[in-house]
This record gives C-alpha cells, sequence and structure tokens, in this order.
C-alpha cells in the first residue's frame, strides 16, 4: 500500500510536469509563429517602401523633365528678348536683371534634384540588402529545423539496433554495479526480461558461490520490461534502467525543439525510478544505500 501511494503521487506529479511540458511547447510554438508573421509583414512593409521609392523616383524623372524643358523655354524667351533688343533694349537690361537670379535658382533646383535622387538609390540599396539578410535568416531557420528532423528519425532508426547490441550489457554492467555497491543487502530482487532471465541467472551463479546467490539474489522474469531494461529492488532501494525511457525521453528533447509541430514520440513512461522505503534514514554517511536510476 505505501509503494502505491507513492507511485501515485509521484504519477501525479508526472502528470503536472507533462502538462507544464506541452503548455511550454504550445508557448514555443506560438511565439515562432508570431515571430515568423512579423519577418513576413516586415518583408511586405520593406517590399511597398520600395516600390513607393521607385515611384517616387519616376515621379523625380518626370520633375527633372519638366524643369528642364521649362529652362528650355525660359531660354527660348531669352533668345526672342534678345531679337528685340534693338526696339526694347532698356526693358532686356531689368529682364537680365532678374532673369539671372531665375537660372540660379534653377540650377539650385536641379542640383537639389541630383542630390535627393541619389540619396533615394541608396536608401533602395539598403532595403535590397536587408531583404536579401532576412532571406538568408529563413533559409538557415530551415536548414537548422530539417537537421533536428533528421535526428528525430535517426533516434527512431537507430537506437533500437544498438539497443539490441548493447542493451544486454549495459544492463549486465548495472547489475554489477548494484551488486557491488550493496553487498551488505540480505536480499537483491532482480527483475529481467524473460528471454535473458537465465542467461542473467547464470552469470550471477558463474559469479559468486551457489549458496550465497541461492539466498541473496533473486532472479525474476518481467514480461513488462523491454530489451535492455531491468529493475532492481532490495530491502530500502531500488534501481531501474529503462531503454523505452531512454529514447522516449532523447525524442521528446528534439521535437520541443521543432517549431510548429507535436511531438511525434510517446511520452516516457511514468515508470518507479527510486523506490526508497525510508527516505527519512538516508543521509550522506548513507549514501551506499540510496536508489539508482541508470
Amino acid at each position: 500500500e505505501e509503494e502505491c501511494r507513492v507511485l501515485s503521487e509521484e504519477k501525479s506529479q508526472l502528470s503536472a510536469q507533462i502538462v507544464d511540458i506541452n503548455a511550454q511547447l504550445e508557448q514555443a510554438q506560438q511565439g515562432y509563429a508570431e515571430e515568423k508573421q512579423t519577418l513576413i509583414l516586415k518583408q511586405e512593409e520593406q517590399k511597398a517602401q520600395l516600390e513607393q521609392l521607385l515611384r517616387d523616383k519616376d515621379t523625380l524623372d518626370e520633375r527633372v523633365q519638366e524643369s528642364s524643358l521649362a529652362i528650355e523655354k525660359t531660354l527660348e524667351e531669352l533668345v526672342a528678348l534678345r531679337k528685340n533688343n534693338e526696339i526694347l533694349q532698356n526693358e532686356n537690361l531689368e529682364l537680365k536683371e532678374e532673369i539671372d537670379p531665375l537660372r540660379e535658382d534653377l540650377m539650385m533646383m536641379q542640383s537639389q534634384l541630383d542630390h535627393d535622387q541619389h540619396a533615394y538609390k541608396s536608401e533602395a540599396a539598403t532595403l535590397e540588402r536587408e531583404r536579401s539578410a532576412l532571406e538568408e535568416a529563413k533559409a538557415q531557420l530551415q536548414r537548422e529545423e530539417e537537421a533536428l528532423r533528421l535526428m528525430h528519425v535517426a533516434l527512431k532508426t537507430l537506437f533500437p539496433t544498438l539497443n539490441a547490441r548493447l542493451g544486454l550489457q549495459e544492463m549486465e554492467a548495472m547489475i554489477e554495479r548494484v551488486i557491488q555497491t550493496q553487498k551488505n543487502q540480505t536480499k537483491i530482487i532482480i527483475k529481467v526480461p524473460a528471454d535473458v532471465r537465465d542467461d542473467v541467472e547464470a552469470a550471477l551463479k558463474a559469479g559468486s558461490s551457489e549458496d550465497t546467490q541461492e539466498e541473496k539474489y533473486l532472479v525474476q522474469a518481467d514480461h513488462s520490461l523491454i530489451e535492455g531494461s531491468c529493475a532492481i529492488e532490495w530491502e530500502d532501494g531500488g534501481a531501474v534502467r529503462n531503454s523505452q525511457k531512454l529514447i522516449d525521453t532523447m525524442i521528446l528533447e528534439v521535437d520541443r525543439l521543432l517549431p510548429e509541430q507535436t511531438s511525434h514520440s510517446p511520452e516516457p513512461q511514468k515508470d518507479d525510478i527510486n523506490k526508497d522505503k525510508s527516505e527519512n534514514d538516508q543521509d550522506s554517511d548513507n549514501s551506499d544505500q540510496s536508489g539508482e536510476t541508470e
């Protein structure tokens, strides 16, 4: 009953953590979507500004042309005035004094228009560079997302092969470490997959005397455990090696980095990671009696 109560509490805590993780994932996805929408809006705004600048350039060109026509018309008037110089000599002098300042003003206007046109061209080039930088950032983001997706596929594809090849060795190594650190225990229960129970029991017999093994170590087959997993229990603690939880956790961490998608991997199994029966008696002087999880 005490173990059931502990398991129930840990299950509730893990459920709450899963809810928090899902909420954080949704927030991250929403933030990514908002940032992406902001970049798109900014790009569209810059495109609209560039188009407006081009229209302004056309308007300026038209104004320059109009100004040039006005100057030519003024010069034609000056020629006409010179032809009438003999008749209107006095008036021509007065008109000349008025035309000279006007010509200077027109030249200043032309210079200002040239300067403004150059400034608009520079601003258009800056906007083009910013647009290129945004496109490069978008491409980099897509490359990183593709790398994460490849990592996700690689984990799902390669882990079963590695677990089949090395899982039994890792499990035996963990059992050996527990036995070395829990030598003072009177009884240790070792739960392993059914297909390797006999192998594990034979290895224990080979490493200790038969009387000691029968009294101290009890190897049980557990059909719920997958290849490479095991569960070890002793009087005041225990240790678990869960291969499925290991790969599920790695895949979940990769999925959390992927934007705009929900996790494709199953949630980590809610196992009993540390089954201490006497938490109040543990301290730094009794560290060799604590639970172990791999």
